[in-house]
């Protein structure tokens, strides 16, 4: 079986990254904040990037190196310690974190509001038989959905490339739910294609289904890929959709200033939980 490198690191750095995107939108300012950023994927160690807010607009963010950052797992503390990875700080917690635990994030800086922030971690999405038609720009994979709770997903295909028996991610493919196939997808099927499509089991909760997808350029034979599924608690899923409906929206003047999602009491960012699986495949 062929191993899939999977960086949690790069994984959370690259929702970190979108976190801290430049957005100009018209939004009252309401003063100087600690903001809290992290995705806690399961089986993996919390990486909290915790910086000062600023006006919107602004493309610096100063990291609170001093903050005071606890980690608690269903009440009890887990350490935490801040590392620089790629040239940003992180506080990082002493082990991974899992599923059927609730977790707290807090932080305390000088001269700032204390802020907390609660969230779990779902169950990794069931999926399989993924397959792209070599030459053409159609990618299809089956979806297993749950039917006790609500579900919320996040979509992405990356090209990639063997190194070492590793299949490794090189760039992010842009694609778009395939309207030929997927009446189950209608109000989310775009002419746009994205890098990430976020999506939940409103029109199809509880069934097995095979979703279709388009990308934007063909796909030559032999394309090593990967097809990312990521199960999105409702905070993760409530950011990851603000903040698409910010980033469109920005510059549109027919349009209301839009806030991102927030779950954090006292200040701004995002504590939320993940699951992601990662499936290897190549164009045939």
């Amino acid at each position: 079986m062929k191993k899939v490198l999977f960086s949690l690191i790069g994984l959370f750095v690259l929702a970190v990254t979108a976190c801290e995107k430049k957005v100009d939108v018209d939004v009252p300012y309401a003063g100087d904040k600690i903001v809290v950023n992290t995705f806690m994927q399961a089986d993996s160690p919390v990486y909290i990037r915790v910086t000062r807010s600023t006006r919107p607009g602004a493309v610096n963010f100063e990291e609170l190196v001093a903050a005071d950052v606890q980690l608690l797992e269903d009440g009890v503390a887990i350490p935490v310690t801040r590392q620089v990875i790629n040239s940003v700080g992180y506080f990082v917690s002493a082990r991974n974190v899992k599923y059927g635990s609730s977790y707290e994030v807090t932080a305390i800086h000088n001269g700032l509001e204390p802020i907390v922030a609660k969230d779990s971690l779902p169950l990794a999405p069931i999926a399989g038989n993924v397959a792209a038609f070599a030459g053409g720009s159609r990618l299809n994979f089956e979806l297993q959905d749950r039917s006790d709770v609500v579900n919320y997903y996040r979509i992405r295909v990356y090209a990639a490339e063997e190194v070492n028996g590793a299949v490794v991610i090189k760039t992010a493919l842009k694609v778009r739910f395939d309207a030929s196939y997927n009446s189950d997808f209608m109000n989310v099927i775009s002419p746009q294609y994205f890098e990430t499509n976020v999506i939940n089991d409103e029109r199809f909760n509880g069934r097995k289904l095979t979703i279709f997808m388009q990308t934007e350029k063909a796909v030559p034979a032999g394309q090593q890929l990967i097809l990312e599924i990521t199960s999105l608690t409702p905070a993760a899923y409530n950011y990851l959709r603000s903040f698409d409906i910010q980033v469109t929206n920005s510059g549109n003047v027919l349009t209301d200033a839009s806030k991102v999602y927030t779950n954090v009491m006292g200040g701004y960012g995002i504590v939320a939980g993940i699951n992601s699986v990662r499936l290897p495949f190549k164009a045939n």
